[in-house]
């Protein structure tokens, strides 16, 4: 096994994967020769402590560097033209777009550096912590990604993107605020997050990316900010701590499996903005007691309600059913390898039992009740069916009993405020 190398200055580039696995790999000298370092060429040499990038390297591709979680020192010459570790830290970063590429648990980011880059901090599962300066603008792909020893991160207010896998398995990441410079969350970005107990997602978020809070089973409750039009496939799979979760009205679709396996959820009250539930958007929600289903929507997929075993009571405002698959609200019966429809009573709009009797999948219904009350009119505090002076007053009354009742926060920011108060204008000003 390769212990101390000495790579000759004859070589004038290091291919992709060429020490890669080097497990006992404790110092390498790069020599002069040297103008590009591929991909993966160091991944995985666990025991390498520091490491030299002479001034004739050019070219450094991804992830040269991931999972070395010995790594301490990390320096450019000085004289490199392409590269440098500018204030002594332990990092490379590019000069020309000050992009730093590759870290260690050692690196202290400059406040000159504009972006983190792909894999740059990847695989450093012994580092525990890090400081992201407010000249950060973008945190790339798998950037912070198996950082299991990380315990608490602070995204500063420069920063607008989030990337794929950023922060994937973070398994000892607590909590993180996100800022309201972000727009976009990447797909998975905090997957197996499985510490993690709160976040803050702004209303500057517009995109929140598929499987961005997947696994995240220490997370007890979510607020997804009204600035969201679409909740992506798997977002919040596997969140099995997951009891509440507040849908604005700006959500037009459900995405497939968006909270599979929410074991936790007890009630859920979708919005009468969105029209489409994905296939097994809410399956396996097994302690979801309730769900209220608006007249807005005009699709739901197959297993969007597949066992949600504690289901009791299922609320449809759709007038006009269409077919859905038998599969939408049963049950997996285990030891008889089949599937059994819910027992949960139906309450459907008055005057359409008789309609729904004749709709595919809804006509396995054993319990059909016609109701009496009309779908809620968004802005209707006080319920008489309209949104008028009274509902502000409804809000005014919340407000000074300080009791922040999630009922006056109309426009879902999670607080009662004057904000909600101009919701509601706006609401009226619309009729």
């Amino acid at each position: 096994e390769i212990k101390d190398l000495v790579i000759p200055n004859s070589a004038t580039s290091i291919g992709g994967l060429a020490f890669s696995g080097c497990s006992s790999l404790t110092s390498v000298t790069i020599p002069n020769s040297v103008t590009s370092i591929g991909s993966l060429a160091f991944s995985g040499c666990s025991g390498l402590t520091s490491v030299t990038i002479p001034s004739s390297v050019t070219s450094i591709d991804f992830a040269a560097f991931y999972d070395c979680n010995s790594l301490t020192s990390i320096v450019v010459e000085s004289s490199n033209t392409v590269y440098d570790s500018r204030n002594n830290c332990n990092a490379i970063i590019k000069t020309e777009t000050n992009k730093l590429i590759a870290g260690c648990k050692n690196t202290t980011i400059p406040n000159s550096v504009e972006s983190i880059g792909e894999y740059a901090f990847c695989g450093y599962s012994s580092m525990t912590s890090i400081t992201i300066p407010n000249s950060v603008e973008s945190i790339g792909d798998y950037a912070f990604n198996g950082c299991s020893g990380l315990t608490s991160i602070t995204i500063p207010n420069s920063v607008k993107s989030i990337g794929e896998e950023a922060f994937g398995g973070c398994s000892d990441l607590t909590s993180v605020i996100i800022p309201n410079s972000v727009t976009s969350i990447g797909d998975w970005a905090f997957d197996w997050c499985s510490s993690m107990t709160s976040v803050t997602i702004p209303n500057s978020v517009t995109s929140i990316g598929n499987g961005a809070f997947n696994g995240c089973s220490s997370l007890t409750s979510v607020t997804i900010p009204n600035s969201v039009t679409s909740i992506g496939y798997g977002v919040f799979w596997d969140c099995s701590g997951l009891t509440s979760v507040t849908i604005p009205n700006s959500v037009t679709s459900i995405g497939d499996y968006a909270f599979s396996n929410c074991s936790s959820m007890t009630s859920v009250t979708i919005p009468n903005s969105v029209t489409s539930i994905g296939k097994g958007a809410f399956n396996g929600c097994s302690s979801l007691t309730s769900v209220t289903i608006p007249n807005s929507v005009t699709s739901i997929g197959d297993d969007a309600f597949l066992d949600c075993s504690s289901l009791k009571e299922i609320r449809s405002y759709i007038k006009n059913p269409f077919a859905i698959d038998y599969s939408c609200f049963s049950n997996w019966d285990n030891e008889e390898s089949q599937l059994y429809f819910t027992t949960a009573t139906f309450y459907v709009p008055k005057g359409t039992k008789e309609i729904y009797k004749a709709t595919e999948g809804w006509n396995y219904f054993t319990n059909i009740i016609e109701m009496e009350d009309v779908e809620p009119v968004e802005g209707d505090l006080n319920g008489d069916g309209k949104v008028n002076v009274g509902d502000i007053m409804a809000i005014i009354n919340i407000m000074a009993a300080n009791t922040n009742d999630p009922k006056g926060d109309v426009n879902q920011d999670g607080a009662v405020n004057v904000g909600d108060i101009m919701a509601v204008i706006n609401i009226m000003a619309s009729k």
